[in-house]
């Protein structure tokens, strides 16, 4: 007993003369509006207890989701750079919990909230080879003016193909990605609509067991709609996806054969619409099933198809 009272006694004192020495950034004492990896508007709040920091998260969508950063949980945070369209970022990897990022402003932000993390957990301070450097919206001068498409996908391959040429930075930067480890897939249909999507996940699970995934969905040449969750990875071979937070109903897994990814969300009628997505690695052959109530209350369903080029 006496032993277990002077280990709490320790870290007591430990927490307080951090509190007394590393001053807190300003940006974690206002609350702030930005934009998520996914290009959405986002209200960032902050509240600092003893021993962890909250981080309250509002969505232009009406989405809401916490994050309590725990101290003695941390096991690496690290300032990133933003994904196309996104904002510089704070990754928190916890114990518990997995890996968290928490969008900001601008990198000295994102820079100066990592190190504090890191000095009031104990971690020592947050080196500069840590510090991933930020991507260009500068136009890649080697960058192709357009890609090869998929047979039957003229309208909407052309449709990226038309932001490639005007170098658009979101769409460059799927086809030159700073990130060499990661997999980008350009999904066409085939059905003659102008429509397509971009699903991005990290592929580094020798040395990163945690990592993201994106997907990012067009229509007539103009972003409608991006998802961005979490992918565990627990073999080589083998990823678990979820949401990022435990209100997200997300799930799916990849294989070196082929991706499953579902959702539920809320319509514009106010009904729960559930979708899935299957991209068949070796031929490119992507299905998307949708299944929502009508007015009645019977279920609907819509199957769409399409070819998925891989761009990295």
């Amino acid at each position: 007993m006496r032993r277990t009272l002077l280990v709490l006694l320790t870290v007591a004192l430990t927490y307080t003369a951090r509190a007394q020495f590393v001053s807190a950034p300003a940006v974690l004492q206002t609350s702030y509006f930005t934009t998520d990896p996914t290009g959405m508007k986002v209200k960032i709040s902050f509240h600092e207890q003893k021993g962890k920091l909250t981080v309250h998260e509002e969505w232009s969508n009406g989405k809401e989701g916490t994050i309590e950063i725990l101290y003695q949980e941390l096991i690496s945070v690290s300032p990133t750079a933003p994904m196309p369209g996104g904002k510089w970022s704070v990754m928190v990897w916890q114990k518990s919990s997995g890996i968290k990022y928490v969008p900001f402003n601008s990198k000295d932000d994102a820079v100066s909230v990592a190190k504090y993390l890191a000095e009031m957990s104990g971690l020592g301070s947050v080196h500069e080879s840590q510090e991933v450097v930020s991507s260009s919206t500068a136009p890649v001068e080697d960058a192709p003016r357009q890609i090869t498409c998929p047979p039957a996908t003229q309208l909407s391959c052309g449709s990226f193909n038309n932001l490639l040429e005007h170098n658009d930075p979101e769409i460059v930067g799927y086809v030159h990605p700073k990130d060499s480890t990661a997999r980008i897939y350009a999904c066409f249909s085939t059905e003659g609509e102008n429509k397509f999507f971009v699903v991005l996940y990290g592929n580094s699970p020798k040395t990163n067991k945690e990592d993201s995934f994106l997907m990012s969905a067009f229509e007539n040449g103009v972003q409608h709609d991006a998802e961005f969750d979490h992918v565990r990875w627990v073999s080589a071979e083998f990823g678990i996806i979820s949401g990022l937070t435990k209100e997200q109903n997300r799930s799916g897994s990849i294989t070196q054969s082929e991706l499953n990814y579902s959702r539920s969300f809320t319509n514009l009628s106010g009904k729960q619409t559930n979708h899935s997505l299957a991209i068949r690695k070796s031929t490119g052959t992507y299905v998307e099933r949708y299944s929502f109530p009508d007015k009645k209350g019977e279920v609907q369903l819509a199957t769409y198809t399409g070819s998925c080029v891989q761009l990295h």
